[in-house]
């Protein structure tokens, strides 16, 4: 796959990287840099993809950016809970043009973090802001927790009138359906809504990542992520809740990238996302660094061990390390322990979130509204030349070959079954000879996946 930007022209945008202060959101120095993070954001993805040699990551990391990257994520945080509301009681915006590509550029930071994070030097070099990129994603979950409901029908908030798509079966050569004006207020909330869904769902993955390389973190990480904020419960609601997975019109979607994906009903293969919250959790239980200092008083333990009759064979298959935590979870549940505490006398660090306070104690209510006066003319009026200069960029760069290929190449990966079933290797020559559906690269695979296989095989009609 063609690359975005070469390996020079990452090294000069990486170079000219520097941190925004609240005041410079949308002014023309923070659109060019917007730009310029949207093309490392496509690159990281095409060099993740491809595997292989990451530049993004590595230049990231050796000129020491990655907690830049961080700083700007909580920059615009700020912006969106504190600016924007104070922006919007002023009046109502002409477009959400301006707007929207703020928030557009939170997710892209995300984006990026996601790509980068799976490997263990961009984890290390994350340095204190680690202790502030977990409190981000935590805020972002425990959101998401308390806004789900357990597989739920679609609320449609993809669809501007609250039904189905108008063009969804539209053809060429076809009268145009009658598409409903929605008004600019309402399409600001939808958007909203919409990337931070997105954002939540980039949340699981970083945190996965972060409880994959606690060695290589800071001192207080592990005990943000036990103590200060209990994650553990946290995780096990999710998979309880499954936000990734929603009914619309009575058919099963999967979010994956940032599309909902239909599901083949006889898949059986466990979503990305799923599989990321398992291993975060397996992580945080079974590691030294948290489970020592992880008491499991008897609220912990009705919520965790509930999480037992989730996991059965077809996912122990996909995830062998779900046997040991479901034989452990089957041991507490039948000992009902009082309270495991953490060891004793264990000395206990408490990280202080040092970008997030000092934007807090820097930006206060009063100077807050300072800048939402400032920023009203720019995001309240019409779209300024220097907003579609930087804008045509990004279209330019997300309509290059690189980019089509990598979309078109993560949407076959998540809508088809190509892969096996059990391992996902890569184009598998054997299938199902009942349904037809269900592929396996060896027939080892195949015997292993029947026992679960065989409770959604159907005959095919197809000899």
């Amino acid at each position: 796959m063609a690359d975005v930007v070469s390996v020079a022209e990452i090294e000069h945008i990486v170079s000219q990287l520097a941190t925004s202060p609240l005041e410079w959101v949308g002014n023309e120095e923070w659109s060019r840099q917007m730009s310029m993070l949207e093309q490392l954001n496509v690159q990281a993805a095409v060099e993740a993809d491809r595997g292989g040699e990451e530049k993004v990551r590595d230049c990231l990391v050796e000129s020491a950016r990655v907690p830049l990257i961080v700083h700007e994520i909580l920059i615009l945080e700020q912006w969106r809970q504190r600016i924007l509301p104070r922006i919007l009681a002023r009046g109502k915006p002409q477009t959400t043009f301006q707007i929207y590509m703020v928030l557009f550029n939170e997710a892209n930071l995300n984006n990026i973090l996601e790509s980068i994070l799976f490997g263990a030097s961009a984890c290390e070099a994350l340095d204190e802001s680690a202790i502030d990129l977990v409190d981000y994603c935590l805020r972002n979950l425990a959101i998401l927790v308390s806004t789900t409901s357990a597989a739920s029908e679609a609320d449609d908030t993809d669809s501007i009138d609250g039904g189905s798509n108008p063009l969804e079966n539209w053809e060429p050569g076809q009268d145009l359906p009658h598409i409903p004006v929605e008004d600019v207020l309402d399409e600001l909330k939808r958007h909203e809504k919409e990337l931070a869904f997105q954002i939540a769902m980039k949340s699981l993955s970083v945190i996965r990542y972060i409880t994959d390389h606690l060695e290589n973190m800071v001192l207080g990480v592990a005990t943000r992520l036990v103590i200060t904020h209990d994650v553990p419960v946290l995780l096990s609601q999710l998979l309880q809740k499954k936000p990734w997975f929603r009914l619309k019109d009575g058919k099963a979607e999967v979010f994956h990238g940032s599309d909902w994906i239909k599901q083949d009903n006889d898949d059986g293969r466990i979503p990305k996302l799923e599989a990321q919250v398992w291993i975060a959790l397996y992580n945080l239980l079974s590691k030294s660094q948290c489970a020592d200092k992880y008491e499991l008083h008897n609220y912990r333990l009705d919520v965790i061990t509930k999480l037992a009759d989730q996991i059965n064979e077809n996912l122990e298959m996909q995830l062998p390390i779900l046997t040991k935590l479901r034989e452990w979870l089957l041991r507490l549940s039948l000992a009902k322990p009082t309270a495991t505490g953490p060891t004793k006398d264990l000395v206990l660090i408490e990280a202080v979130a040092e970008i997030h306070d000092s934007l807090v104690a820097r930006y206060t209510d009063t100077r807050c509204d300072e800048i939402a006066g400032q920023h009203a003319e720019a995001f309240l009026g019409e779209v300024s030349e220097a907003w579609k200069s930087e804008a045509g960029k990004i279209l330019d760069m997300l309509e290059s070959d690189a980019a089509i290929n990598l979309l078109e190449q993560q949407h076959t990966k998540a809508s088809s079954s190509s892969g096996c079933f059990v391992c996902h290797a890569p184009d598998p020559r054997s299938r199902c000879s009942r349904c037809r559906k269900a592929r396996y690269c060896s027939r080892e695979c195949q015997t292993r996946h029947w026992p679960s296989h065989k409770k959604s095989c159907v005959v095919s009609s197809v000899s």
